[in-house]
This record gives structure tokens, sequence and C-alpha cells, in this order.
């Protein structure tokens, strides 16, 4: 596996079975690189739908940690995570998932902020909210809410 200092990579597949849902099930494969020593980390994505769709998302990110915004004794500290990304769908995608839309669309804008708190050594809980905006108005027109917010909250541990 090939490394450059800066440079993160992932690469994946994931399946989708809608429970519940008249929808099909499908799968996609997913890419994509991070380039952390730059400003705001810029990052670019895809996810390719390989069964049922066969159209391409792209999403191009950027984001800044202020780290360390809280410390208290016994090894914890809370950093500050704020991100954006910008999506964009092809044309194929864009007919499968939005009742016929035609044409490749910025698809839509979202906006996250995360405060990771790390205890000791190894815990890490992260809430975050997020919030995201549909843009291209076909496809603002074919989706049932345009505009979203949701948060969660990720415990994580590490040994």
């Amino acid at each position: 596996v090939p490394y450059i200092d800066g440079v993160n990579w992932l690469v994946g597949v994931v399946y989708y079975d809608p429970l519940g849902s008249e929808a099909d099930d499908t799968a996609e494969v997913y890419g994509g690189l991070t380039f952390s020593n730059l400003p705001l980390a810029p990052s670019v994505k895809f996810y390719r739908d390989i069964d049922e769709v066969k159209g391409t998302y792209y999403q191009f990110s950027l984001g800044h940690t202020i780290e360390k915004i809280g410390e208290w004794k016994d090894k914890g500290y809370c950093d500050l995570v704020l991100g954006a990304s910008l999506g964009y769908g092809n044309s194929a995608y864009n007919k499968g998932n939005f009742d016929d839309v035609s044409g490749g669309k910025l698809n839509d804008l979202t906006v996250c902020a995360a405060l990771p708190i790390y205890i000791g050594n190894c815990w890490v809980i992260k809430p975050s909210i997020n919030y995201s905006t549909m843009l291209a108005g076909t496809i603002r027109d074919a989706t049932d809410k345009s505009d979203n917010i949701w948060a969660g909250v990720r415990i994580s541990t590490s040994f």
C-alpha cells in the first residue's frame, strides 16, 4: 500500500438494504483522498452505485480542527471540529435518486460541528450537529425535505 505523508486515502464497499421500504437494495464502491497537510484539509470522495442506479456522487470537503479548546486533569481534553462539504451527482445518479431529475448538478451543501472529548488514552466521545440543504431547484422539488438538521454521538475506544 503506497504511503505519502499528508495524504490519507480510503476505499470501500457499501451494501444498502432499505428495510421496510419499497426501494430496491443496491451496492456502491467508494474512494477518496484527504490532504491533511494543506490548509483546511481538503478532501475529495466518490461514491459509485454498481447495482441499481449506476451513477456517481462526488463530495468535496474542507475542515478545520481547533485543538484542545478545553483541558482537565487526568489526561482529558476536547477539540472543536468544523467542516463543510459540497456534493455533485452525475446525470445517472440524479435520475436514479431524484424522480428522474436529469443532468449533473450540485446536489447538496452540508456543514457540521463536532466536539470530540478525549478521556484518558483510549476513549473518545464525539457529539456532532449537522445541517444540509439541497442546492439545485429540481432536486429540492424532488425531495420531501430539502433542509435537514441531525445530531449524533459516536463513542469509540482503542486498546
